[in-house]
């Protein structure tokens, strides 16, 4: 005889797992990329998550991905271990950009000596893992059934209430209280992030997240729906304001308009209802103006031609051309920029990041990270383009939501380093998730007496 909490348990297991890899992310993965305590625990327990995708009673449905999904996959696994493979002393000492490490061995006598490309293995090895885990959480999202899905998108929504109310302390205070990183960014709304970039483009992603509400109320509560979304849409939208980041408000807003060509279909209300909705909007955008940290923010546009960015991406392209064709290795960034950096443009602080996931990931994998990128972009272009074109409306939303978001992130990491941090990367694979759902299938099970 069955024990149905046992059951009951069992089957929802693939959503328990999705959502523990979600909040650990969320909460533990916002800070620095090194490895360190934060960075196990999320590593740690999403392993142990990914593990319901091989349990036959985690409830979760049977997926069928096309075999170049599965390649590409596969492929972007493969390229933190293949910068480990050791290389004969002739190869290596051939690779371009290595005279200094070279140097360096030489002196320790260590030139007959087999090296990795990698040149620091421990970064490569938490990629890996780190991909294991994100990937598995695509996965899980993917195979949730729709209650689970949509338990899901709320439990995300309910993290960014959480992160809402943080952030929300740290601003009011100005960074007195409740400051975790204690960094240039002190007093703005943070959350558990410690960028504030990556802070506005989580809003940003939960704009278009709260779209999902649609699809979860009954047809009956058309219009409770529609404000609620809006309502929620306009809450992370005033989040984004308050974490001062210049991208991310403007994240935010192309997010605001994705979702509203989304709900187009689902906006049936009376033209006084518009109106009033209008003129709420204008005087909610004329309190903003009056704000002083919001007129900061404006201001903060006016000295875009002054952002050190521009000299790291200059250097950055020297760089790409110094180590093409293979690159420097995953995590070398920092080193190898501080390595070529011009003397003077030194200052008391260090590149950490090209502020540009494109450029970074040029410069430390080279060719080949090119070409896992190109392929990523045509399949995630492609997946898209193919659910939209199903009869079941909701899968069609889903993939929209994914792309919109896999958007966001595209235009983000042009000026910033989003995917380099578990806290944000956790919701890019949640949109490669939404996309993925299209080829999953419900898989009727046997109950054992």
């Amino acid at each position: 005889m069955k024990n149905s909490s046992v059951k009951s348990f069992k089957q929802r297991s693939g959503l328990i797992a999705g959502a523990l890899i979600l909040a650990v992310a969320l909460v533990f993965g916002g800070g620095a990329s090194e490895i360190g305590l934060s960075q196990i625990v999320v590593i740690v327990v999403g392993l142990i998550g990914g593990a319901s995708l091989l349990s036959d009673g985690s409830g979760l449905r049977r997926l069928t991905l096309p075999w170049s999904v599965a390649a590409i996959m596969v492929l972007i696994l493969l390229l933190p271990l293949a910068q480990l493979i050791p290389l004969p002393s002739g190869i290596w000492r051939a690779l371009p950009g290595r005279e200094a490490e070279i140097a360096i061995i030489d002196l320790a006598g260590g030139a007959h000596l087999a090296h990795s490309l990698a040149l620091n293995p421990l970064v490569n090895l938490q990629l890996f893992a780190s991909l294991v885990v994100l990937m598995s959480f695509s996965l899980i999202v993917a195979r949730l059934d729709k209650a689970d899905f949509q338990t899901l998108l709320i439990i995300v929504l309910a993290l960014a209430g959480f992160q809402f109310l943080l952030g929300l302390v740290q601003f009011s205070s100005g960074g007195q209280l409740l400051d975790i990183f204690g960094n240039s960014h002190k007093g703005w709304l943070l959350g558990t992030f410690a960028n504030r970039n990556h802070t506005g483009l989580f809003f940003a992603c939960c704009i278009l997240i709260s779209v999902s509400v649609l699809d979860n109320l009954n047809v009956k509560h058309r219009n409770f729906r529609l404000f609620y979304a809006l309502g929620l849409m306009l809450l992370w939208l005033l989040a984004t304001l308050a974490t001062g980041s210049r991208t991310g408000s403007l994240l935010a807003l192309l997010a605001i308009a994705f979702s509203l060509f989304l709900m187009i279909r689902e906006i049936r209300l009376r033209a006084w209802i518009w109106i009033a909705g209008l003129v709420s909007l204008l005087c909610i955008g004329s309190g903003l103006l009056l704000s002083t940290r919001v007129q900061q923010l404006v201001e903060r546009y006016a000295t875009v031609g002054d952002d050190q960015r521009w000299s790291i991406w200059r250097n950055s392209l020297d760089l790409i051309g110094n180590y093409m064709p293979w690159g420097a290795g995953f995590g070398s960034f920092s080193a190898v920029y501080n390595k070529y950096e011009p003397l003077s443009e030194l200052t008391p602080t260090y590149v950490n990041n090209a502020h540009n996931d494109y450029l970074e990931l040029l410069v430390e994998a080279g060719l080949p990270g090119l070409v896992a990128l190109v392929a990523v972009i045509l399949i995630v272009i492609l997946g898209v383009s193919r659910a939209v074109r199903l009869e079941d409306r909701s899968l069609a939303r889903s993939a929209k939501i994914g792309g919109f978001m896999i958007l966001l992130f595209a235009i983000h990491s042009g000026v910033d380093y989003p995917v380099r941090r578990m806290g944000t990367a956790i919701m890019l694979f949640l949109a490669f998730g939404l996309i993925l759902r299209q080829f999953a299938t419900d898989q009727k099970r046997i109950a054992t007496h």
